[in-house]
Protein backbone atom coordinates (compact mmCIF):
# COMPACT_ATOMS: atom_id res chain seq x y z
CA UNK A 1 0.00 0.00 0.00
CA UNK A 2 1.60 3.47 -1.07
CA UNK A 3 1.55 5.83 1.73
CA UNK A 4 -0.92 8.41 1.47
CA UNK A 5 -0.32 11.61 -0.74
CA UNK A 6 0.24 14.90 -0.11
CA UNK A 7 -2.17 16.97 -0.30
CA UNK A 8 -1.70 20.50 -1.73
CA UNK A 9 -5.23 21.98 -0.18
CA UNK A 10 -8.05 21.64 0.77
CA UNK A 11 -10.18 22.30 -2.23
CA UNK A 12 -7.72 20.33 -4.48
CA UNK A 13 -8.51 17.42 -2.15
CA UNK A 14 -12.39 18.25 -1.67
CA UNK A 15 -12.62 18.15 -5.93
CA UNK A 16 -11.60 14.45 -5.79
CA UNK A 17 -14.81 13.84 -3.00
CA UNK A 18 -18.46 13.72 -4.21
CA UNK A 19 -19.89 12.25 -1.11
CA UNK A 20 -17.35 10.05 0.21
CA UNK A 21 -14.32 7.73 -0.43
CA UNK A 22 -14.87 3.88 -1.18
CA UNK A 23 -15.38 1.32 1.75
CA UNK A 24 -11.46 0.45 1.10
CA UNK A 25 -11.22 3.90 2.86
CA UNK A 26 -13.55 4.16 5.90
CA UNK A 27 -12.75 4.91 9.88
CA UNK A 28 -13.74 6.63 13.18
CA UNK A 29 -14.96 6.52 16.84
CA UNK A 30 -17.04 6.64 20.01
CA UNK A 31 -18.09 5.26 23.45
CA UNK A 32 -21.79 4.52 23.61
CA UNK A 33 -22.83 5.02 27.52
CA UNK A 34 -26.21 4.15 29.10
CA UNK A 35 -28.97 6.60 28.38
CA UNK A 36 -29.87 7.01 32.07
CA UNK A 37 -26.42 7.81 32.76
CA UNK A 38 -25.67 10.55 29.95
CA UNK A 39 -26.22 14.00 30.77
CA UNK A 40 -25.92 17.03 28.95
CA UNK A 41 -22.57 17.70 30.50
CA UNK A 42 -21.35 14.26 29.54
CA UNK A 43 -20.86 11.16 31.41
CA UNK A 44 -17.82 9.24 33.06
CA UNK A 45 -17.26 6.08 31.20
CA UNK A 46 -16.13 3.00 33.04
CA UNK A 47 -15.04 0.95 30.56
CA UNK A 48 -14.51 1.32 26.70
CA UNK A 49 -15.78 -1.21 24.70
CA UNK A 50 -13.51 -1.32 21.13
CA UNK A 51 -14.61 -3.71 18.24
CA UNK A 52 -12.18 -5.28 15.72
CA UNK A 53 -13.18 -5.75 12.28
CA UNK A 54 -12.25 -6.51 8.93
CA UNK A 55 -13.82 -6.32 5.57
CA UNK A 56 -14.43 -8.81 2.75
CA UNK A 57 -11.70 -9.19 0.38
CA UNK A 58 -9.68 -6.21 2.60
CA UNK A 59 -6.50 -7.30 4.27
CA UNK A 60 -6.92 -4.34 6.71
CA UNK A 61 -7.85 -4.36 10.49
CA UNK A 62 -10.42 -1.41 12.07
CA UNK A 63 -10.30 -0.50 15.22
CA UNK A 64 -13.89 1.24 16.35
CA UNK A 65 -13.99 3.87 19.30
CA UNK A 66 -17.37 2.32 20.49
CA UNK A 67 -19.91 -0.41 19.75
CA UNK A 68 -21.83 1.78 18.82
CA UNK A 69 -19.64 3.45 16.14
CA UNK A 70 -19.35 -0.53 14.98
CA UNK A 71 -23.34 -1.28 14.83
CA UNK A 72 -23.79 2.98 12.54
CA UNK A 73 -20.83 1.92 10.49
CA UNK A 74 -22.49 -1.07 9.21
CA UNK A 75 -26.14 0.01 9.16
CA UNK A 76 -24.94 3.33 7.40
CA UNK A 77 -23.41 1.33 4.62
CA UNK A 78 -19.88 1.90 5.82
CA UNK A 79 -20.92 5.36 4.18
CA UNK A 80 -18.39 7.91 5.75
CA UNK A 81 -20.43 11.10 4.24
CA UNK A 82 -23.66 10.09 5.65
CA UNK A 83 -22.11 8.74 9.22
CA UNK A 84 -20.39 11.96 9.24
CA UNK A 85 -23.56 13.87 8.63
CA UNK A 86 -25.82 12.38 10.99
CA UNK A 87 -22.93 13.07 13.60
CA UNK A 88 -22.38 16.39 12.41
CA UNK A 89 -26.04 16.78 13.63
CA UNK A 90 -26.01 15.25 16.59
CA UNK A 91 -28.04 12.43 15.48
CA UNK A 92 -25.94 9.55 16.12
CA UNK A 93 -22.11 8.62 17.17
CA UNK A 94 -19.68 8.76 14.02
CA UNK A 95 -19.99 5.48 12.45
CA UNK A 96 -16.52 5.24 10.94
CA UNK A 97 -13.23 3.28 12.73
CA UNK A 98 -11.62 5.10 15.02
CA UNK A 99 -8.17 3.28 13.59
CA UNK A 100 -6.85 1.59 10.26
CA UNK A 101 -4.47 -0.76 10.15
CA UNK A 102 -2.12 -2.62 7.08
CA UNK A 103 0.50 -3.95 6.01
CA UNK A 104 3.37 -1.42 5.89
CA UNK A 105 5.30 -4.12 3.71
CA UNK A 106 4.04 -2.58 -0.28
CA UNK A 107 5.85 -3.55 -3.68
CA UNK A 108 7.88 -1.23 -3.75
CA UNK A 109 9.54 -1.69 -0.31
CA UNK A 110 8.92 -4.85 0.26
CA UNK A 111 12.89 -5.39 0.66
CA UNK A 112 14.25 -2.35 2.21
CA UNK A 113 14.68 -3.48 5.69
CA UNK A 114 13.76 -0.21 7.27
CA UNK A 115 10.24 -0.61 6.15
CA UNK A 116 7.53 -0.76 8.60
CA UNK A 117 5.60 -4.09 9.40
CA UNK A 118 2.72 -2.32 10.35
CA UNK A 119 0.79 1.06 9.49
CA UNK A 120 -1.80 2.22 11.37
CA UNK A 121 -3.52 5.37 10.30
CA UNK A 122 -6.30 7.44 12.87
CA UNK A 123 -9.27 9.34 11.20
CA UNK A 124 -9.68 12.65 12.74
CA UNK A 125 -12.41 15.12 12.84
CA UNK A 126 -12.46 18.65 12.76
CA UNK A 127 -14.46 21.89 11.89
CA UNK A 128 -15.04 22.27 8.08
CA UNK A 129 -12.87 25.84 8.65
CA UNK A 130 -9.77 24.13 10.32
CA UNK A 131 -6.47 23.51 8.45
CA UNK A 132 -5.41 19.52 7.72
CA UNK A 133 -4.04 18.11 10.69
CA UNK A 134 -0.64 17.16 8.97
CA UNK A 135 1.01 17.43 5.73
CA UNK A 136 0.31 13.87 4.95
CA UNK A 137 -3.46 13.89 6.28
CA UNK A 138 -5.74 12.56 3.65
CA UNK A 139 -9.44 14.28 3.55
CA UNK A 140 -11.99 11.27 3.51
CA UNK A 141 -15.39 13.08 3.87
CA UNK A 142 -17.57 16.46 3.89
CA UNK A 143 -20.76 16.97 5.09
CA UNK A 144 -22.52 20.06 7.37
CA UNK A 145 -19.94 21.63 9.15
CA UNK A 146 -17.12 18.87 9.90
CA UNK A 147 -14.54 17.41 7.95
CA UNK A 148 -12.93 13.84 8.26
CA UNK A 149 -8.83 13.50 7.81
CA UNK A 150 -7.34 10.09 7.82
CA UNK A 151 -3.43 10.77 9.44
CA UNK A 152 -0.46 8.30 10.07
CA UNK A 153 -0.43 7.66 13.51
CA UNK A 154 1.76 4.79 14.22
CA UNK A 155 4.13 3.22 12.17
CA UNK A 156 5.90 -0.28 13.71
CA UNK A 157 9.19 -1.68 13.20
CA UNK A 158 10.42 -5.02 13.94
CA UNK A 159 13.97 -6.33 15.34
CA UNK A 160 15.14 -10.01 15.56
CA UNK A 161 17.77 -11.03 18.08
CA UNK A 162 19.10 -13.83 17.32
CA UNK A 163 21.50 -14.61 19.97
CA UNK A 164 17.96 -14.61 22.63
CA UNK A 165 15.72 -15.54 20.02
CA UNK A 166 13.41 -12.17 20.68
CA UNK A 167 11.78 -10.04 18.76
CA UNK A 168 11.15 -6.79 18.89
CA UNK A 169 8.56 -4.44 17.67
CA UNK A 170 8.80 -0.55 18.07
CA UNK A 171 6.07 1.51 17.74
CA UNK A 172 6.27 5.11 16.53
CA UNK A 173 3.55 7.70 17.55
CA UNK A 174 3.24 11.22 15.71
CA UNK A 175 2.73 13.46 18.47
CA UNK A 176 2.63 16.92 18.29
CA UNK A 177 5.82 16.73 15.70
CA UNK A 178 7.96 14.45 17.89
CA UNK A 179 7.83 11.13 17.87
CA UNK A 180 7.14 8.54 20.66
CA UNK A 181 8.59 5.44 20.83
CA UNK A 182 6.78 2.03 22.81
CA UNK A 183 8.72 -1.24 22.54
CA UNK A 184 7.34 -4.72 22.88
CA UNK A 185 9.18 -8.29 23.08
CA UNK A 186 8.29 -11.56 22.70
CA UNK A 187 10.43 -14.98 22.74
CA UNK A 188 10.57 -16.67 19.52
CA UNK A 189 8.59 -19.94 21.13
CA UNK A 190 5.84 -17.96 22.96
CA UNK A 191 2.65 -16.06 22.98
CA UNK A 192 3.36 -13.57 25.42
CA UNK A 193 4.30 -10.10 25.00
CA UNK A 194 5.99 -7.94 27.05
CA UNK A 195 6.03 -3.88 27.24
CA UNK A 196 6.86 -1.37 29.53
CA UNK A 197 4.89 2.08 29.31
CA UNK A 198 4.33 5.09 31.48
CA UNK A 199 6.92 3.24 33.77
CA UNK A 200 5.45 0.13 34.45
CA UNK A 201 6.40 -3.21 32.86
CA UNK A 202 3.41 -4.50 31.44
CA UNK A 203 2.26 -8.13 29.61
CA UNK A 204 0.02 -9.52 27.26
CA UNK A 205 -0.92 -12.76 28.73
CA UNK A 206 -2.83 -15.36 25.96
CA UNK A 207 -5.32 -18.06 26.62
CA UNK A 208 -7.10 -20.35 24.58
CA UNK A 209 -10.97 -20.89 24.91
CA UNK A 210 -12.16 -23.76 24.32
CA UNK A 211 -14.45 -23.63 20.99
CA UNK A 212 -14.74 -26.11 18.00
CA UNK A 213 -13.91 -22.92 16.28
CA UNK A 214 -11.05 -21.99 17.88
CA UNK A 215 -10.62 -18.67 19.41
CA UNK A 216 -8.35 -17.13 22.27
CA UNK A 217 -8.28 -14.24 24.25
CA UNK A 218 -5.19 -11.93 25.92
CA UNK A 219 -5.19 -9.87 29.23
CA UNK A 220 -2.96 -6.51 29.28
CA UNK A 221 -1.44 -6.89 32.89
CA UNK A 222 0.69 -5.25 35.03
CA UNK A 223 3.75 -7.37 36.61
CA UNK A 224 4.95 -7.12 39.97
CA UNK A 225 8.24 -5.67 41.15
CA UNK A 226 9.16 -9.49 41.43
CA UNK A 227 7.91 -10.66 38.12
CA UNK A 228 10.70 -11.54 35.46
CA UNK A 229 10.12 -9.59 32.33
CA UNK A 230 12.13 -9.44 28.76
CA UNK A 231 12.89 -5.97 29.40
CA UNK A 232 14.70 -6.42 32.91
CA UNK A 233 18.50 -7.63 32.83
CA UNK A 234 18.48 -11.01 33.26
CA UNK A 235 19.89 -14.03 32.42
CA UNK A 236 17.98 -16.41 30.11
CA UNK A 237 18.15 -19.07 32.53
CA UNK A 238 16.06 -17.26 34.73
CA UNK A 239 13.38 -15.60 32.23
CA UNK A 240 10.15 -17.67 32.47
CA UNK A 241 7.24 -16.18 30.82
CA UNK A 242 4.87 -18.70 32.44
CA UNK A 243 2.68 -17.44 35.22
CA UNK A 244 -0.32 -19.44 36.34
CA UNK A 245 -3.94 -18.39 36.30
CA UNK A 246 -4.06 -17.87 39.77
CA UNK A 247 -0.79 -15.24 39.50
CA UNK A 248 -2.74 -13.92 36.52
CA UNK A 249 -6.13 -13.36 38.81
CA UNK A 250 -3.86 -11.58 41.26
CA UNK A 251 -2.63 -8.72 38.95
CA UNK A 252 -4.16 -5.30 37.86
CA UNK A 253 -5.96 -6.03 34.53
CA UNK A 254 -6.00 -2.81 32.26
CA UNK A 255 -7.71 -4.61 29.40
CA UNK A 256 -8.69 -8.08 28.08
CA UNK A 257 -8.90 -8.86 24.54
CA UNK A 258 -11.50 -11.85 23.25
CA UNK A 259 -10.94 -13.16 19.64
CA UNK A 260 -14.16 -14.10 17.87
CA UNK A 261 -14.52 -17.88 16.69
CA UNK A 262 -13.84 -18.39 12.71
CA UNK A 263 -17.18 -17.95 10.29
CA UNK A 264 -18.84 -20.72 8.46
CA UNK A 265 -19.86 -18.09 6.25
CA UNK A 266 -18.21 -14.56 4.58
CA UNK A 267 -19.47 -11.05 5.79
CA UNK A 268 -18.97 -7.87 3.99
CA UNK A 269 -18.28 -6.70 7.63
CA UNK A 270 -16.90 -8.98 10.08
CA UNK A 271 -16.14 -8.36 13.46
CA UNK A 272 -12.44 -9.98 14.88
CA UNK A 273 -12.85 -9.32 17.96
CA UNK A 274 -13.57 -6.82 21.12
CA UNK A 275 -11.43 -5.18 23.23
CA UNK A 276 -12.33 -3.87 26.40
CA UNK A 277 -10.32 -1.32 28.61
CA UNK A 278 -11.46 0.73 31.63
CA UNK A 279 -11.94 4.43 30.52
CA UNK A 280 -12.70 7.21 33.08
CA UNK A 281 -12.65 9.93 30.85
CA UNK A 282 -15.93 12.16 30.03
CA UNK A 283 -17.92 11.38 26.82
CA UNK A 284 -20.07 12.63 24.52
CA UNK A 285 -21.70 12.26 21.27
CA UNK A 286 -20.18 15.45 19.82
CA UNK A 287 -16.56 14.57 20.79
CA UNK A 288 -15.45 12.60 18.10
CA UNK A 289 -11.76 12.86 18.78
CA UNK A 290 -11.71 12.53 22.31
CA UNK A 291 -9.89 8.84 23.20
CA UNK A 292 -7.55 9.37 25.53
CA UNK A 293 -3.96 8.62 24.80
CA UNK A 294 -3.07 5.81 26.76
CA UNK A 295 -6.35 4.08 25.47
CA UNK A 296 -5.02 4.63 22.10
CA UNK A 297 -1.78 3.19 22.80
CA UNK A 298 -3.24 -0.09 24.32
CA UNK A 299 -5.56 -0.21 21.20
CA UNK A 300 -2.61 -0.48 18.82
CA UNK A 301 -0.58 -2.44 20.54
CA UNK A 302 -3.87 -4.55 20.23
CA UNK A 303 -3.82 -4.30 16.29
CA UNK A 304 -0.51 -4.98 16.32
CA UNK A 305 -0.33 -8.48 17.88
CA UNK A 306 -3.81 -9.45 16.03
CA UNK A 307 -2.21 -8.70 12.85
CA UNK A 308 0.65 -11.08 13.70
CA UNK A 309 -1.33 -13.86 14.54
CA UNK A 310 -3.18 -13.51 11.95
CA UNK A 311 -0.39 -13.30 9.38
CA UNK A 312 0.60 -16.42 11.13
CA UNK A 313 -1.85 -17.99 10.81
CA UNK A 314 -2.37 -17.51 6.97
CA UNK A 315 1.02 -18.53 6.40
CA UNK A 316 0.35 -21.92 8.45
CA UNK A 317 -2.30 -22.20 5.98
CA UNK A 318 -0.62 -21.48 2.96
CA UNK A 319 2.16 -23.99 3.97
CA UNK A 320 -0.67 -26.95 4.62
CA UNK A 321 -1.52 -26.03 0.99
CA UNK A 322 1.56 -26.34 -0.17
CA UNK A 323 2.27 -29.85 1.54
CA UNK A 324 -1.03 -31.26 0.23
CA UNK A 325 -0.04 -30.70 -3.32
CA UNK A 326 2.94 -32.02 -3.35
CA UNK A 327 1.58 -34.99 -1.17
CA UNK A 328 -0.55 -35.59 -4.61
CA UNK A 329 2.77 -35.49 -7.24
Amino acid sequence: MARPEHPKSRDQQASRISRSETCDDKAAFHKPVDESDQQDQGAPVAQRAVPLAELLLDYRLYAFSSEDSYQNFKKNGRDAYHSLLLASEGREILGYPLFRAESGRTFLNFFRRDAPVLQIYKHVVLPFSAEPPGPEARLVALAGDRSLYRVPFCSVFSQQRFLSAISEYTLVFQRGGEPTYVRMRRKWTSQIYDTVFDGMHMRWHHRRLFSLLGGLSRKLVVLREDMPSLFAEMDDQCFSSHLSEKEISELSVLAEYTAKSARLLPSRVARVGELVVADTSTVQPSDFNQVPWNLEVIICMNLLITFLEKQKLADSRRRARNNSIHTMF
